[in-house]
């Protein structure tokens, strides 16, 4: 028999960890079945993949089905049959764990699917079908025969480390791995906790694994673990393993703030630079709000603990809102904003609301006045408290966000627009920025970095006085020549005044000896190295003279004299 598993990634640089595990475990059982794996993309026009399917002749195909491409698996799923009838469809994943009565009524050429963690059942079915028997296990469905079970694997343990059994490549992949499944929290909006039961993976075990990836000198790794940090005794000593490697990998983690103590705070603050990236939920600061969609955040301690952690600088921090909550109107979710806004962290993502089949706020949507789509990504649309005007307008939001503060481009610009002009309102910052792109319909330029800084300059000259501007852009300019990508020197300088700032570089380093003052190993090579290794800019801040600065190695900004630079001419 062969089998082929499937799905589609949103994106080429994913990969699924779900159907690796669920294959893996088939193999181990040794039944006789020839196991094939096969990625696409959702961007994988659909007749390439059908092509590509066909050639493998599969018996039985399994495909992995999410929010992100459940109508292009489904889609796949009738093609496959009309050139493949005998193939049996068997589909699995959140998108139908929690519908397959509806999934099946819309969909009659899928056989099976597996609701739930498939890897047991899915083996179980096979051995069945090899067996010629007709009974299915607890968590497998089929039309008419839809299980009140949804799977569970009590013992992480029994699973095969599936990138070493599977041989599965490593390079230029953000690779997926849990060391426990499950989460203990009941948040309405999301699927995770509809099982209680947290299941730890053996520290022997993570430990040999995680090793694997820094042998292989893999890029990324990212812990799927719901909340990782909940069992200080399993994840503590993870972090402390990781921490002690000679490894460029950088393993991601989904933790809760505020359960993390003043031992691990300490710990942490001893991790080398780059080793850990932590994605924290925070969702709102909306008291009733939290109550209502069950979760239980401690603000004082969470804040606190995210700013000790944003201050060490040594870990990239990255928070989650979400709008369209029950009970948070614009007012409130502005409050959140820019409370969580204000902790200063490497990234802020504004996400909206989905509404997920299956989760309590689903059954709660009539109570609040949910309007969503009807189709993936079943975002809301409206609700009692936020209307459709409102939350588009947040999508601009996003949009400005996104381009600006996450990408760490403009952060002394941000801060000081902000502070000095917002009185720390950073949600009116990103409200008057948004407005200003939708009415110059630049938001619906591409956010390349040139595009994006024509933008916030058009805006400062806009919205600000000459002097204020003035000084407002040569900050802006600092940002852009430190960040280097997309810098655009034209923005800042008129023709003349290029030319003069050319003529004084060329001579500085030419003057090797001269040169060896502020770069003491410095050896002359070509133009283009110099260029690249050490740019070198002018700026003038308020009323201040002009100074000259050079960016070294490690992004080290070192004053040049005006004596050494300019009146080198």
């Amino acid at each position: 028999m062969k089998i082929l598993f499937s799905t589609l990634n949103s994106k080429y640089i994913h990969s699924n960890l779900g159907i690796y595990s669920v294959a893996a475990y088939l193999a181990k059982q040794q039944l006789a079945v020839q196991v094939e794996i096969k990625e696409y993309t959702i961007q994988t026009p659909i007749l390439s993949m059908l092509a590509d399917i066909y050639m493998y002749q599969p018996d039985i195909i399994a495909l992995a089905t999410y929010i992100w491409n459940r109508q292009e698996t489904l889609a796949l799923t009738k093609a496959i049959k009309k050139v493949l009838p005998k193939t049996m469809i068997i589909l699995g994943g959140p998108e139908v764990s929690f519908a397959a009565a509806e999934v099946f009524l819309t969909n009659p050429e899928i056989d099976y699917i597996v609701q739930g963690e498939g890897e047991q059942v899915f083996a179980q079915l096979i051995g069945n079908l090899l067996k010629k028997e007709t009974i299915l296990p607890a968590g497998i469905s089929r039309k008419n025969a839809i299980s009140e079970t949804i799977a569970i694997i009590e013992e992480l343990d029994e699973l095969p480390f599936v990138y070493k059994q599977l041989d599965i490549a490593l390079e230029n992949k953000i690779i997926y791995y849990e060391s426990t499944r499950g989460c203990p929290f009941s948040c309405t909006y999301c699927l995770s906790g509809i099982t209680h039961n947290v299941r730890k993976r053996s520290l022997k075990l993570v430990l040999a694994e995680l090793q694997f990836f820094i042998e292989n000198k893999v890029k990324q790794v990212k812990f799927v673990d719901r909340t990782y940090n909940l069992d200080l005794n399993h994840y503590l000593p993870i972090m402390e393993y990781l921490a002690n490697q000679e490894t460029t990998t950088n393993f991601h983690f989904e933790i809760k703030a505020d359960l993390l103590s003043k031992e691990v705070l300490e710990f942490l603050a001893t991790v080398p630079v780059g080793r850990f990236q932590f994605e924290i939920g925070i969702q709102t600061t909306n008291p009733q709000t939290l109550s209502a969609i069950k979760r239980q955040d401690n603000w004082q301690n969470l804040q606190g603990n995210i700013k000790q952690l944003v201050a060490l600088k040594n870990i990239h921090i990255h928070v989650d809102l979400i709008a369209g909550l029950p009970y948070e109107d614009l007012a409130s979710f502005k409050n959140s904003f820019n409370m969580v806004y204000n902790l200063q962290a490497d990234a802020v993502q504004l996400g909206f609301l989905k509404i997920l089949s299956g989760s309590l706020l689903a059954r709660q949507q009539q109570e609040h006045g949910y309007n969503y789509l009807s189709q993936p990504p079943y975002e809301v649309l409206s609700n009692k408290y936020i209307s459709y005007a409102e939350l588009r307008m947040l999508k601009l939001v996003e949009d400005m966000l996104d381009r600006f503060h996450n990408s760490n481009k403009y952060n002394n610009t941000l801060q000081y627009l902000i502070v000095e002009f917002y009185d720390k309102d950073a949600f009116k910052f990103y409200e008057e920025l948004a407005l200003y792109a939708e009415a110059c319909k630049l938001h619906l330029q591409s956010s390349g970095s040139k595009q994006n800084l024509e933008l916030f300059i058009n805006f400062i000259d806009k919205k600000f006085n000459i002097n204020q501007a003035r000084l407002i852009k040569e900050i802006l300019h600092l940002d852009v020549f430190r960040a280097q990508e997309g810098w655009r020197r034209e923005f800042f300088y008129c023709q003349s005044e290029q030319t003069e700032f050319n003529e004084a570089f060329l001579k500085f380093w030419r003057d090797i000896d001269l040169v060896k003052k502020y770069i003491a190993n410095y050896q002359f090579t070509n133009w283009r190295q110099i260029k690249k290794l050490y740019p070198m800019e002018s700026f003038r801040f308020a009323e201040q003279e002009r100074i000259y600065l050079l960016l070294a190695e490690q992004g080290q900004l070192i004053e040049v004299a005006k004596e050494d630079f300019y009146e080198n001419i």
